[in-house]
């Protein structure tokens, strides 16, 4: 049998022939222009905002010619939640049927950018109709804030320098990134043993002015702090983004319930005396 023969088509990225999907209730985008890779304003579709509302923008319904290879270029910046892992996807959408909808996981570095520059990816996405007319593209945004410009063949841009050490190491780099970007007032191991520390004192009565020539070598409380923070260095780097929030929830949950505790039973004893 003989192979079906595919012709080549490009299609490029348009921000005026893109729309909020209306089957997105939450969706959250904007035609606007932004600073581009080349320090220029460029026509945008921004969309997402970092948050689990999901965004859809797409295109009207596109007859391409069956059997025909074509390939879609842009540019995307990516701008991902501190606290949870950002998905910004490519979809191909045959005749309305979502169900085998073709998905392209722009986020999470298994699909390699032509080029990388200054944040921003260029994307050369190749896909072929087969039996099919109807064709409309979409893309998807949680957790992140995506920046979709125009894009053209990565020969266009043989003059521009890419960003160094990115694809391939984008989930440590984002560890880092979101360890450095996540406050220490959303960190309730934050300041744990000083919060003991000052609650005990108040009943002790043996407090003396040479405190500060304490050695801080044999403070309990210094090694409980340090301990603390290697807690949360740990649950940085090995839990889950999509799952960390909670987990912090809980244990400054169990820390406010044992210092309640703490204070209704030497409360009400210091209260007695």
């Amino acid at each position: 049998m003989e192979d079906t023969k595919y012709t080549e088509n490009k299609i490029y990225f348009n921000a005026r022939e893109w729309s909020i999907c209306s089957d997105a209730s939450s969706s959250k985008g904007e035609r606007t222009f932004v600073t581009d890779f080349e320090g220029g304003l460029s026509e945008a579709y921004c969309i997402g905002d970092r948050s689990q509302n999901v965004t859809e923008i797409g295109t009207k319904q596109l007859i391409l010619d069956k059997n025909t290879k074509y390939t879609f270029y842009f540019w995307v910046k990516i701008e991902r939640s501190p606290k949870n892992e950002a998905v910004c996807q490519l979809q191909i959408v045959y005749n309305g049927d979502f169900e085998n909808k073709r998905v392209y996981v722009l986020s999470n570095g298994n699909i390699r950018p032509s080029k990388i520059v200054d944040g921003w990816q260029l994307f050369e996405i190749p896909f072929v109709t087969e039996d099919n007319e109807y064709t409309q593209l979409r893309f998807f945004a949680k957790n992140a804030q995506c920046s979709i410009i125009p894009g053209r063949e990565a020969a266009n841009y043989a003059s521009l320098k890419d960003d160094k050490n990115v694809y391939g190491n984008t989930s440590q780099a984002q560890d880092t990134a979101d360890e450095s970007e996540t406050s220490d007032e959303q960190n309730p191991f934050k300041n744990i043993s000083d919060g003991f520390k000052d609650f005990f004192s108040q009943f002790d009565s043996t407090k003396t002015e040479n405190k500060a020539n304490e050695n801080s070598a044999n403070d309990p409380f210094a090694a409980f702090n340090e301990f603390a923070r290697q807690v949360k260095r740990d649950v940085q780097r090995e839990v889950n983004k999509s799952v960390r929030k909670d987990i912090y929830n809980d244990i400054k949950s169990m820390k406010d319930e044992i210092v309640n505790e703490l204070k209704n039973t030497f409360g009400n004893d210091s209260e007695k005396k």
